[in-house]
């Protein structure tokens, strides 16, 4: 079954913003723009902030907590100030990092170590054939995202 949400505002001052909280403890903020949207397929959540960005993806068994609010779109900086995808995950070897402008980027170990920093721009892809298989995060600006090494 797929059921697709395009979200808008509720007036041209105001967006949709999707917070996901895992049981992992990581909390995302997605604001959704016009062209954006959110789609469940059988037990996994894709959202899609906007028509020409990638889809983030979470599995529902790892969701503990969902939540949808409307800002003022002069709010959403304080949401998240950085705008980005990261694909494919999971991962073999080269991971696709888009993001707006030129942001630090860290992916960190489940056991919190940083195990590779570097400064991204636009459109790049990481390296990561060196890292063990397992699972990390990948941290730009105030957002996190989790990604499976394979």
């Amino acid at each position: 079954m797929l059921l697709s949400l395009f979200c808008c505002g509720l007036s041209a001052k105001t967006v949709t913003v999707v917070k996901t909280e895992l049981k992992s403890g990581e909390e995302n903020s997605f604001p959704i723009y016009e062209t954006g949207q959110i789609s469940f397929s059988g037990r996994t959540l894709l959202i899609q902030i906007s028509e020409n960005a990638k889809f983030s993806i979470f599995n529902l068994d790892d969701i503990k907590r969902l939540d949808f609010s409307n800002v003022d779109v002069s709010d959403v900086d304080q949401i998240s100030d950085v705008r980005f995808n990261v694909y494919p995950n999971p991962v073999s070897n080269i991971l696709k990092i888009e993001v707006e402008g030129i942001e630090e980027m860290l992916i960190v170990s489940a056991d919190g170590r940083v195990v590779m920093k570097k400064i991204v721009e636009q459109n790049e892809d990481v390296d990561v054939s060196g890292l063990p298989a397992g699972i990390y995060w990948v941290k730009i600006g105030g957002s996190t995202f989790k990604i499976e090494k394979l």
